[in-house]
């Protein structure tokens, strides 16, 4: 089976999960509507997604990161509940690359209009940050994450 078959095996056990649990997305992490960071801090945790090793990982308001960030640079596309399932499924399935002493890139590829993900897309891409946060002792958690317009470098 190739690599975008899985991919979108993957995406919807996870959009199905949601569904069968009664959860607004796979792990119930980015709400359909609404803001859920109004009136929060940054360091407020919206949710967290499990990654490769078993690390949680949390995504919070933020502003120049998390929630806050893929709202404004409109990153939550095709809709909220199936972005939510792209960061899952990448943290769990994509080659991880570190970044710097605690950051760590995550991406899965595919080729353009073969049905993984929006048309002219090429991948996936999840930034982590494990740096731990003094206010609760956790990792600050997702930088960004977006759909990749370009082919990735060879």
């Amino acid at each position: 089976m190739e690599a975008c078959e899985l991919r979108r095996r993957l995406v919807s056990v996870l959009l199905a999960a949601a569904v069968a649990l009664g959860l607004a997305a796979c792990g119930g992490v980015i709400p359909p509507s609404g803001n859920p960071c109004a009136g929060q801090p940054a360091e407020h945790i919206i949710g967290y997604y499990e990654a490769q090793g078993g690390d949680e990982i949390p995504l919070r308001c933020g502003g120049g990161y998390g929630y806050l960030h893929l709202v404004a640079r409109g990153h939550l596309v095709p809709d909220a509940t199936t972005f939510d399932a792209e960061i899952q499924a990448t943290l769990l399935e994509g080659t991880p690359e570190r970044q710097g002493p605690t950051a760590t890139k995550y991406e899965v590829h595919w080729q353009p209009n073969c049905g993984c993900g929006p048309p002219n897309t090429y991948g996936f891409r999840v930034v982590v940050d494990r740096q731990i946060l003094r206010n609760d002792g956790k990792y600050k958690g997702i930088i960004t994450a977006q759909y990749l317009d370009r082919p990735p470098k060879p």
